[in-house]
């Protein structure tokens, strides 16, 4: 398990696409795809609070509130180095806790 601390960056592992200009995140390879399930209801796991902004983790299936500094998001991916998810309202995919949002990435189909 790879622990960072708060206001540590894991951008320096992701690189962007010279062709495409995207950037490309490097830990996609860690999604878990047995861990998902969405048919649950979309509260958070830690506070409980249901609201437009939950993410799941792609690498537990656990559902987070927000994605900023200080919300239970920021703090998983810190905490327990699962650093993909999902918006599940949206359905846009980010990166964190380098809040960079993944784009034109076929493996997430």
């Amino acid at each position: 398990k790879k622990r960072f601390r708060a206001g540590q960056s894991t951008a320096m592992a992701s690189s962007q696409d010279i062709n495409t200009g995207r950037i490309v995140c490097p830990y996609l390879d860690t999604i878990n795809r047995t861990a998902l399930d969405f048919d649950f209801e979309h509260s958070c796991s830690v506070s409980l609070e249901s609201s437009p902004h939950i993410y799941a983790c792609l690498v537990c299936g656990k559902f987070f509130r927000g994605k900023g500094k200080q919300t239970p998001a920021y703090t998983h991916a810190v905490e327990e180095g699962h650093f993909v998810f999902v918006h599940l309202t949206k359905g846009t995919f980010h990166c964190l806790p380098d809040d960079y949002e993944i784009k034109n990435e076929p493996s997430l189909n």
